[in-house]
């Protein structure tokens, strides 16, 4: 009897920590994507109110035509741009990852 005991406690355990993996892998899984580029004119970084913003994008790849349509629109070699994922402003802007 104890030994039956074990088994259905082995077997819940497992049965918890399964589920427990699905869910939160499905978590992850779910995350949206959200790009944004940030085009700064001259190759100006300092002012801010110089940046020009993009709508945001659901992947990368339009992001990034954004900004090289843009700086062909432009002609000014000087100009430099950048993608963020996943980015919140607070005093400045912090994307979890930046592409150019």
């Amino acid at each position: 009897m104890k030994f039956k005991n074990s088994i259905r406690f082995w077997k819940i355990i497992g049965l918890l920590s399964l589920s427990i993996l699905v869910l939160s892998g499905a978590g992850c899984a779910s995350k949206s994507e959200n790009w944004q580029g940030f085009y700064y004119p001259n190759g100006d970084f300092i002012t801010e109110e110089n940046y020009i913003y993009s709508q945001m994008f659901d992947n990368s790849a339009d992001c990034m035509n954004w900004g090289s349509t843009l700086k062909l629109e432009r002609g000014n070699s000087l100009d430099k741009w950048e993608c963020g994922k996943n980015c919140r402003k607070e005093t400045v802007y912090i994307c979890e990852e930046t592409i150019d």
